[in-house]
């Protein structure tokens, strides 16, 4: 602290030896001709008196002046003033800092602002390349169609002199009757008979452009259009009033009577014209399944899937009709179903 106060106190005392110097140099220039005058009065000059010599006398008081300016400041206040430079320097850095801290955030900001900007202009891009690609697959799916559709219109009327299946199946004079997505109908000497399209050959495939996710879906949408009219349908007869058949004690009616006889009838005819078939045609019908109890109901005879390509089926539907027939007569009797 003390070098500090002395180095303040350097210009100060420049100053003031500057002015000695200068009132000294005055001093004796003036001093001569006083000598002079002095000299004419030898009365004065006796007398010896201290307060007629002023060059000393000014020397010494204008080398005082500077020590008196000097004395003037307080201690007090110059450390104060010190102190209070030490702040201002102290705060002006500290603003500096945060100035450039400040500007350091604000480019990291602006630079995550254009990155957000190119990211978004990215993200628009791909967006519209998405929907450019999915009318373009959509457009795709449509020329497909129409071309499958084609393929399989132009099988329709197509004759085969020997026709191949997969199953081991040998249709002789074989004609396509008509074609969709997991089946065809071909007319032969043997008849009219439903082929699955996984059952047919690859030729068959391959020109009616057969897809299994196709048949699946399409399999899937018909199962539940069946199902939601049947539930349609369950629905109409709920609201129908039910009318109680009357019991007849005298046993049942004539009309019963015959139509049960029909349906046993029927049902030992269509056993005996089946086990035929299987009799000519074991390898067609060997994981065929069939209930003798009920043979109408067999799913051989109630769905596409299993159904051997034999002749003859035709004849087993007839009387699997037949027998569904009388079971609606039973019912609208209000008999017990057998």
């Amino acid at each position: 602290m003390k070098s500090k106060q002395r180095q303040a106190l350097l210009p100060v005392m420049s100053i003031g030896f500057i002015c000695i110097l200068n009132f000294r140099t005055i001093v004796s220039k003036n001093r001569h001709p006083r000598d002079d005058k002095l000299k004419e009065l030898p009365s004065i000059r006796r007398m010896n008196l201290p307060a007629f010599r002023l060059g000393p006398t000014i020397s010494r008081l204008a080398l005082g002046i500077p020590l008196l300016f000097v004395s003037c400041i307080k201690q007090s206040d110059y450390d104060l003033l010190l102190k209070q430079n030490q702040e201002l320097e102290s705060k002006v850095q500290m603003a500096n800092q945060q100035v450039l801290q400040e500007q350091a955030a604000t480019k990291a900001v602006q630079a995550r602002m254009m990155q957000l900007i190119n990211i978004q202009s990215t993200l628009q891009k791909r967006d519209q390349e998405l929907q450019d690609a999915k009318t373009e697959l959509e457009t795709l799916k449509a020329e497909f169609d129409k071309f499958r559709t084609q393929r399989r219109g132009a099988m329709v009327g197509k004759k085969y002199p020997h026709l191949s299946l997969d199953n081991g199946k040998l249709l002789i004079n074989a004609e396509v009757i008509s074609v969709d997505s997991n089946q065809l109908s071909v007319r032969h000497e043997g008849g009219l008979i439903k082929v699955a399209m996984a059952d047919s050959n690859e030729q068959l495939r391959w020109e009616a452009c057969y897809d299994p996710e196709e048949a699946k879906r399409l399999e899937r949408a018909r199962f539940l259009a069946d199902a939601r009219m049947i539930d349609a349908q369950l629905e109409r007869d709920k609201l129908k009033p039910v009318v109680p058949v009357p019991q007849k004690a005298s046993g049942p009616s004539a009309a019963e009577m015959e139509a049960r006889a029909a349906i046993t009838a029927q049902r030992a005819q269509l056993n005996r014209e089946y086990e035929a078939l299987r009799s000519k045609n074991p390898s067609a019908f060997k994981n065929v399944s069939w209930s003798s109890n009920r043979p109408e109901a067999s799913a051989m005879l109630n769905s596409m899937t299993g159904r051997p390509a034999v002749l003859g089926l035709s004849r087993l539907d007839s009387l699997r009709d037949a027998i569904n027939v009388n079971l609606l007569t039973l019912q609208s009797l209000g008999a017990r179903l057998p």
